[in-house]
């Protein structure tokens, strides 16, 4: 607008203000707009739900990678989101991949019902299944999905809790549950970690985002753990620990 200068009516006039004031009040642009762009597809966003953001579209391109070589046969590749939030990863994953399907969990409801609508905008919906439940009393050695994973993928919290309070502005007006790691941030990890090799198949592949002072103490964790192998931190474009990646040994 500032380059262009186009003559605004009276009634864009006062949106464009209206606009101008959220933003000083510290909301979010995605939240203002009600959508972002992630992965070249068009995702709704509110604030239900984690702003999808440039760090996660490469462990995205992380996870296409690492599978495009990934046999399983004649079934289709089969993978489970953890903490999906908007839906961003599962739905740019199919997006990708026409013969992947995913089970994608969330503590809220509220999440799942925005991630529901961005599944059926994105047309993935029918490839999807939404699961509305706790990990840390979902994910365990009773789980109806033993061994049905070629692939686990997780952006979980993983912020301090004693350092939300120093968050910017804008990211402490997105939901603080999915931002609370605990007390060292890893408490959705060490989860994660000590219960995945139920339901990965052998030589499946976990994936995380990670914080990035993070990733010595999730290599150690997915080391003794016992069961990973192939275990690497990659960096995100800043140089900065981001993603994790290793495989069930099984």
């Amino acid at each position: 607008m500032y380059l262009n200068r186009p003559v605004l009516s009276t009634r864009q006039n006062e949106q464009f203000k209206e606009i101008q004031e959220r933003r000083i009040q510290g909301e979010p642009l995605q939240y203002i707009l009600g959508e972002c762009e992630f992965m070249g597809i068009t995702l709704k966003t509110d604030p239900r739900v984690l702003i999808p953001r440039p760090e996660t579209e490469l462990l995205v391109e992380k996870i296409l990678n690492q599978m495009k070589n990934f046999s399983v046969g004649d079934e289709d590749l089969y993978g489970l989101d953890i903490g999906t939030g908007s839906g961003n990863i599962p739905i740019a994953l199919l997006k990708h991949n026409p013969h992947w399907r995913m089970i994608s969990i969330d503590i809220s409801k509220d999440a799942l019902d925005l991630a529901q609508e961005n599944a059926v905008r994105n047309n993935v919906l029918s490839r999807i299944d939404f699961i509305n439940c706790d990990v840390f009393n979902w994910l365990n050695e009773r789980n109806a999905y033993l061994r049905q994973f070629s692939l686990i993928v997780s952006n979980p919290p993983y912020i301090k809790t004693a350092s939300l309070a120093d968050l910017p502005n804008d990211v402490r007006k997105e939901p603080q549950a999915a931002l609370n790691g605990g007390d060292d941030g890893l408490l959705f990890y060490k989860h994660i970690i000590a219960n995945a090799q139920y339901l990965l198949k052998p030589g499946g592949w976990l994936f995380f985002e990670i914080g990035e002072t993070q990733g010595k103490s999730l290599e150690n964790l997915l080391t003794w753990q016992g069961s990973f192998v192939n275990i690497l931190t990659s960096q995100d474009f800043n140089q900065r620990d981001r993603i994790i990646t290793a495989q069930f040994e099984g």
